[in-house]
């Protein structure tokens, strides 16, 4: 059976999103990230920071990845 939408419960969703977002305090963020599944010992190419915080990003050894 294929998947159907329930567009009342898409627009809930979308009302209480909306109600999250503007309810945040004046100090509050959210940060949106996506799911992956990274290699063992992959290397960070980008990073996205608040201009002059300082960033951690933790360093490996660089091996190659078996094939």
């Amino acid at each position: 059976m294929a998947a159907q939408a329930n567009m009342a419960a898409h627009e809930a969703s979308i009302a209480a999103y909306k109600r999250f977002m503007n309810d945040l305090g004046a100090d509050e963020v959210v940060n949106f990230a996506g799911a992956v599944h990274p290699d063992y010992q992959s290397r960070t190419s980008y990073v996205w920071v608040r201009n002059g915080d300082k960033v951690a990003v933790r360093r490996t050894i660089w091996r190659k990845r078996p094939r």
